[in-house]
């Protein structure tokens, strides 16, 4: 029984290596030594190893590509709230990369990434709301994510915030600064 303790207490520590020793792997231009590393610390459970090797998995990156199994490693790391495992899930569900195409669960991972604060995500939600993709069409949210976003940097967000006041009156822009700016505010005291 010490030894099951000693061994699950170990594990995050084991996984953190394995994540380091892939990164370095990765940096010396040794992607399949690293795709390894990264594989045992994901199958330990570690998120950004399970993010990592999905990334790798989809690009092709010292593993033939296999974009199925870059979205099942995705889920793996979505599952635990990983944020930009979230976001690129959505985008797996969007394209109809290694999964059937499904906008409706693209929206919901672009969400879940988005209330973490992802820019990329907010973009990517913003746009769904823009289209009517998975979402209900509505510019008002459109334009709001893409305030929120365009506030972290987002520089595709700004574009596309200015694209959607074509669709807007007056007093819809207001309404969705004034979302975004109690979206942004409520983050601020949360200290996110």
């Amino acid at each position: 029984m010490r030894v099951l303790i000693w061994m699950v207490c170990l594990l995050p520590l084991v996984a953190q290596a394995d994540v380091s020793a892939a990164r370095a792997a990765m940096a010396a231009g040794e992607p399949q030594r690293a795709f390894a590393l990264y594989q045992a610390a994901a199958q330990g459970g570690d998120a950004e190893a399970q993010v990592a090797l999905a990334f790798m998995y989809v690009h092709g990156i010292g593993v033939a590509a296999n974009p199925s199994q870059g979205a099942h490693w995705y889920q793996q790391a979505a599952v635990q709230g990983h944020a930009q495992a979230q976001n690129n899930l959505g985008a797996l569900y969007y394209h109809g990369q290694g999964v059937v195409q499904d906008f409706a669960q693209a929206a919901h991972w672009y969400q879940l990434a988005a209330l973490q604060g992802l820019a990329e995500a907010q973009n990517n939600l913003g746009v769904l709301y823009m289209q009517g993709r998975g979402v209900e069409q509505d510019f008002v949210q459109a334009h709001k994510w893409f305030l929120v976003a365009g506030a972290g940097g987002h520089e595709e967000a700004l574009r596309n915030r200015n694209r959607t006041l074509r669709w807007l009156n007056r007093r819809e822009v207001v309404r969705s600064r004034e979302a975004a700016d109690a979206w942004l505010k409520q983050r601020r005291e949360l200290g996110q």
